[in-house]
């Protein structure tokens, strides 16, 4: 199963490229299934971290996902998109701002389900440790390649670390989580 979603994200993710990067864009939900293998996720979670980004970037709807890996793949890789993102027939002018959907992100995910914060968790992750490699080479020039700049980034990935550490369902006993944190408080410095 891991091996069939790992194709179906390659096939579906196609040329992407990381923003701002000439890197694969298939390297990122790799990493995904790598951290959520190291963390001792079972391999339909570690299913949904090869997929996590496919309905919300590309042209798959939720219903092949289903189709192909079952409901509970689906839900989880639902749970990891934007819900303005599940409907590909949304106008732009329609959509919220960056701020807004973020906010909708952190307020969801806190009361999540554990599975549902190890895949939020090794996404942001991966993601992160993506900036701090990028900044390496870019500094500042870093913040020009996202929707919003540093101080909101900086408040979001704070926000998801508390989310993520949220009595209910808490994961901070796993390794990612730690690394999470890490990252977190050297990229942005703590509080």
């Amino acid at each position: 199963m891991i091996a069939k979603a790992f194709e179906f994200a390659f096939n579906a993710h196609g040329n992407q490229k990381r923003k701002g990067t000439d890197i694969p864009y298939i390297i990122h939900p790799m990493e995904v299934a790598v951290i959520l293998m190291k963390n001792g996720a079972p391999d339909y979670l570690v299913v949904a971290g090869l997929l996590h980004d496919v309905v919300e970037d590309t042209d798959i709807e939720l219903s092949e996902i289903a189709n192909n890996f079952g409901k509970r793949v689906a839900l989880l890789v639902k749970s990891a998109t934007e819900p303005q993102k599940l409907d590909k027939k949304v106008l732009l002018d329609e959509k919220k701002t960056w701020k807004e959907r973020k906010m909708h992100t952190i307020a969801s995910m806190k009361n999540s389900g554990r599975e549902i914060k190890m895949l939020s968790c090794a996404d942001k992750l991966s993601n992160i440790r993506s900036m701090i490699e990028d900044y390496r080479v870019l500094g500042e020039r870093l913040w020009k390649k996202f929707n919003a700049p540093k101080k909101q980034q900086r408040w979001y990935y704070r926000s998801m670390l508390k989310t993520f550490s949220h009595k209910k369902n808490s994961i901070v006993d796993l390794q990612m989580y730690k690394d999470f944190k890490e990252c977190v408080e050297q990229f942005f410095g703590e509080k």
